[in-house]
């Protein structure tokens, strides 16, 4: 969507609930606020999952369609299409919520 995205640090690192620190604290917040060491972020970092999401902010932050206009086009219920456009440049993601696949087009070219 448009403006400058804010991301949590436990959905960057893809984190999964942690139960027993909720458990431990009784605070419904604590569920998706893991603590990491400096060498267990490194871990973290490493991963495909987070390696890949990182790409994707880095791509986000820094590709010229994300500082012009943005539009939700119009088409059936299950499909959502979001597109910047900055002159020249791009950039399409396209959303079938009903099987998840998705689009993500680019004046750079595509990505799955």
């Amino acid at each position: 969507s448009p403006g400058i995205p804010q991301v949590y640090y436990a959905g960057l690192l893809a984190a999964p609930n942690d139960m027993d620190l909720l458990e431990m604290t009784g605070v419904g917040r604590d569920i998706n606020r893991p603590y990491y060491s400096l060498a267990a972020l490194e871990r973290e970092l490493e991963r495909p999952c987070v390696a890949r999401l990182v790409e994707l902010a880095r791509f986000r932050s820094t590709h010229p369609a994300f500082a012009g206009e943005f539009s939700l086009g119009p088409g059936p219920d299950h499909i959502l299409e979001m597109t910047w456009r900055n002159g020249v440049h791009r950039t399409s993601a396209t959303i079938d919520v009903r099987d998840m696949s998705y689009e993500l087009t680019t004046t750079a070219g595509v990505r799955r």
